[in-house]
């Protein structure tokens, strides 16, 4: 965000062979909550809000090309538009981009929206079971553990709650829950190597700062059953 509380659309690049940072063409259109996902060498840029007196809703799809630093416009995201705080998150499987509204904003709703960049559209899934305030999301491949969306937090209301691990299951459409968190917290670092999931710090409720960092085994994966370690 800016000084004035908007957000900004700088885009810089860092190459870690010099060290060394670059500005490339800014975010045609400014905006904060949005996710940022990358497919076949391209950066998308979904959603998030606009601000002004009140926040804006933006369903706009901005797509990255890093080789012709050049910005082109996707197909809008469906169900997405109106007043209020945008409260999404996404992964990628199998090249698409799935997009997860976890919290109720303003009669937003709650959602799963697939968009398939080779195709250029939309498609809808099963929507998450339980609101997840500024929730986390992250993918196992397939190669060491079951091709499956991980989305954690804690739940919606107040950035307190109990903690949820909830497993979305793209090739069946469905939801299931996986083991939670061992200290609740939101707005967590998460990801995967050789689909082990990692999370990393976060927040419970407004201040407090979670500097946690736990490891978590699929179920599925082979030869190891489920499980967290700290």
């Amino acid at each position: 965000d800016s000084s004035s509380g908007g957000p900004l659309g700088d885009n810089e690049v860092y190459d870690p062979a010099t060290n060394s940072w670059a500005t490339k063409a800014s975010l045609p259109t400014w905006r904060m909550g949005l996710i940022l996902e990358s497919v076949n060498g391209l950066i998308y840029a979904i959603g998030g809000n606009t601000h002004g007196v009140f926040p804006y809703l933006s369903p706009l799809n901005e797509i990255y090309d890093p080789i012709t630093d050049s910005w082109t416009t996707g197909a809008l995201m469906p169900n997405f538009l109106g007043q209020g705080f945008s409260d999404i998150t996404s992964a990628v499987i199998d090249d698409k981009i799935y997009v997860f509204s976890c919290g109720e904003r303003e009669g937003n709703g709650i959602f799963t929206q697939i968009y398939d960049p080779l195709t250029d559209s939309w498609s809808s899934g099963a929507p998450i079971p339980i609101m997840i305030d500024y929730a986390s999301a992250v993918s196992t491949s397939g190669v060491f553990a079951p091709k499956r969306i991980h989305v954690l937090g804690v739940h919606y209301d107040g950035h307190e709650g109990e903690s949820e691990h909830q497993i979305y299951d793209p090739t069946q459409d469905t939801w299931t829950t996986g083991t939670a968190l061992s200290s609740p917290r939101h707005s967590l670092g998460l990801a995967t190597i050789n689909d082990i999931l990692y999370a990393t710090g976060g927040y419970y409720e407004s201040t407090e700062i979670n500097n946690k960092n736990e490891q978590y085994t699929p179920i599925g994966y082979i030869p190891e059953f489920s499980s967290w370690i700290v």
